[in-house]
C-alpha cells in the first residue's frame, strides 16, 4: 500500500496514515526523511525526523501491516557530495529505526533505474539494541558496527568504546564528532 508519506503523517493526531496499514501487508513512505523536491539544504526538524525513524520501529511491531518501504528522494539540484551526504543521512536514519525483515530502504537521486552503490554493501549484522540519544546524537549498536545520526542544527560528539572505520575508510577510536544533519555508519575495525 502506498500512502504512509512520512513519520509526521503516520503519527498525525487528526488523520494518521498509520491506519492505512490495517488489513495491508505493508506500506510505502515516499517522503522518508525529506520531500523529494525540497531544497538540498532543507531538513526536517529533529521531531519530524524522529517521527520518521519511529514510524519504522512502530511498523515493525504491528501484528498486521508490519512492513515499511522507506524511500528517500533527492530530486533537486545537488552536487555529488550533497547527494552522498543525503544518502548516508537517510540510510543511517533508516538503520536506527528498522526491524530486520520488516523494513526496506531505497535512495533515489534521479528518475532512472536504481543504481547499486557502496551503501548497499554495508554489513553490520543484526541490531543489538534499540536506538538511543546521547549528547544530541542518536546511536544504535549492531553486531559488527554502529550507526550515529545527528538530526540537529549543531555539531555534537560521542565517545567510542572501540576502534571503528567509516564508509570512507577513516578510522575513529576515542570519539567521533558529527556536524549538523549528518550521519556516520561505522564498522568495527
Amino acid at each position: 500500500m502506498n500512502g504512509l508519506v512520512d513519520g509526521p503523517g503516520y503519527f498525525n493526531s487528526s488523520g494518521p496514515t498509520e491506519a492505512l496499514l490495517n488489513g495491508a501487508t505493508g506500506g510505502m513512505s515516499e517522503a522518508f526523511i525529506r520531500s523529494a523536491s525540497s531544497g538540498v539544504t532543507k531538513y526536517k526538524t529533529e521531531m519530524g525526523w524522529k517521527n520518521d525513524v519511529d514510524m519504522l520501529a512502530d511498523t515493525g511491531k504491528r501484528s498486521t501491516g508490519n512492513v515499511a518501504f522507506a524511500i528517500t528522494k533527492v530530486w533537486c539540484h545537488a552536487t555529488s557530495s550533497q547527494i552522498n551526504s543525503w544518502h548516508r543521512y537517510a540510510l543511517g536514519s533508516f538503520l536506527l529505526g528498522y526491524r530486520p525483515g520488516h523494513a526496506y530502504f531505497q535512495f533515489r537521486s534521479d528518475h532512472d533505474f536504481t543504481k547499486t552503490t557502496a551503501y548497499e554493501d554495508v554489513v553490520l549484522g543484526g541490531p543489538t539494541s534499540s536506538y538511543f540519544r546521547v549528547n544530541g546524537l542518536y546511536v544504535r549498536t549492531f553486531q559488527y558496527g554502529k550507526v550515529i545520526v545527528n538530526p540537529t542544527t549543531s555539531s555534537h560528539s560521542v565517545s567510542l568504546s572501540r576502534r571503528y572505520r567509516d564508509l570512507a575508510g577513516i578510522f575513529h577510536s576515542n570519539s567521533i564528532s558529527l556536524g549538523a544533519h549528518s550521519a556516520q555508519i561505522l564498522k568495527i575495525a
